[in-house]
């Protein structure tokens, strides 16, 4: 009867691209920040925001405002994200 050979215990670091998933190759040209490309706004009048909570250890928050979407972190105030909106508008 022969030995069975095994495999060998030696191994070397090998560089290897991984791939990313699908979803994180979709193109988001449309949900980026453009605010900053709108003319200005009046802050007075009413504007409808929604404020969805992503959570996180920052305690992030996405905002959908005049067809565009942005994230941000908790630590900004609320009249900050409103400035950048209006693009300076009443800040």
């Amino acid at each position: 009867m022969t030995e069975q050979p095994f495999p060998s215990t030696l191994w070397a670091w090998k560089k290897v691209r991984m791939a990313s998933p699908p979803e994180a190759r979709q193109n988001r040209a449309s949900k980026r920040r453009r605010w900053h490309f709108l003319p200005p706004r009046d802050p007075r009048k009413p504007l409808p925001i929604t404020v969805k909570l992503r959570g996180g250890p920052e305690c992030w928050w996405e905002v959908h405002a005049r067809g565009s979407m942005a994230r941000y972190p908790g630590h900004l105030s609320i009249h900050d994200v409103f400035s950048e909106i209006n693009r300076g508008a009443g800040a």
